[in-house]
């Protein structure tokens, strides 16, 4: 795209028209990704099957003003040290990173969709503290139990019958 300007000759809307033009033609604006791109996918290990494998999508467009022969180098992408289920749709889950001539272009990385806990292991868990509990309790009982017959042992002997 050619810009022609020119109002009473001026040197100055000349040199204007030049920049502009050598603007135009040298340098544009790229795409590097679009908002709900796939950049990255993982498993989440304790959610269930059917929601184990996560994409992760970026939250906005990503435009960066580039040389027109500029290759975009690979992303940095920073994962929250913590992913674990249950995770909402659209929720954050780290950032993507473009260094581009110096610059840092850094968007957010969502969640596609929800993400389920394993039902399995919860109810594993369950049962498991619910067995411990039933084994603290009869401990508890026999050992009152115990100590009881040994007062009961007690008090008869020393009990005056009539």
């Amino acid at each position: 795209m050619h810009l022609h300007l020119q109002i009473n000759g001026s040197a100055r809307y000349t040199d204007t028209t030049t920049l502009y033009n050598y603007g135009y033609e040298n340098y544009s604006i790229k795409t590097i990704a679009k908002q709900n791109d796939v950049i990255h996918q993982i498993e989440v290990s304790n959610a269930s099957k059917n929601t184990r494998d996560l994409d992760l999508i970026i939250e906005n467009d990503l435009n960066v003003l580039v040389k027109q022969d500029t290759q975009i180098p690979e992303p940095t992408i920073t994962l929250n040290e913590v992913i674990k289920a249950p995770i909402s749709q659209n929720a954050v889950l780290g950032t993507i990173t473009y260094t581009v001539n110096g610059i840092d272009y850094t968007q957010n990385l969502l969640s596609s969709h929800n993400v389920e806990p394993n039902e399995f292991l919860l109810t594993i868990f369950k049962t498991l503290l619910a067995i411990v509990i039933l084994i603290i309790i009869t401990i508890f009982l026999f050992s009152n139990s115990k100590k009881s017959k040994k007062k009961k042992k007690r008090k008869s002997k020393y009990s005056i019958r009539y």
